[in-house]
């Protein structure tokens, strides 16, 4: 059922409903790096758990997936942050307004959407050094 949002309604004995939110509101935590590959020579460091890049990060994380997205928002949209891979009222700031640079809604939170819309430092396989571009990766 892609593309469908799925809420889970419960009943309580008192005649109370309840609703969970958004099917994507249940994604992992990121807490690492993956390396997609944009080509033979270049790719880009994107938030990750495992093997997958479909996780969300939100204030009071810490992790190297943090580190990646402080190191976009300085490369590819000029926010003045510190790289330290702590997700912080600073980094909150630098994603809302990287958000509102994309058009998307500026809740300074990285999911789904904010995942498939941010550019990501371009990098080249040898060396990782950043080519200076940045690209997007979905």
């Amino acid at each position: 059922m892609t593309g469908i949002v799925a809420s889970v309604v419960a009943v309580t004995g008192m005649g109370v409903v309840t609703t969970a939110g958004p099917a994507q509101a249940a994604a992992p935590t990121c807490n690492g790096s993956y390396a997609w590959k944009i080509s033979s020579s270049y790719f880009a460091w994107v938030p990750a758990r495992g093997d997958t890049t479909v996780c969300n990060l939100a204030p009071g994380n810490s992790s190297s997936a943090v580190e990646r997205l402080q190191r976009a928002l300085v490369l590819c949209y000029g926010q003045s942050i510190e790289i330290d891979g702590n997700f912080g009222n600073n980094t909150k700031r630098a994603l809302e307004a990287a958000q509102r640079v994309e058009r998307i809604e500026d809740d300074g939170l990285y999911g789904f959407v904010t995942r498939s819309k941010l550019k990501w430092p371009k990098r080249n396989y040898q060396g990782e050094t950043w080519t200076g571009s940045c690209i997007r990766t979905w």
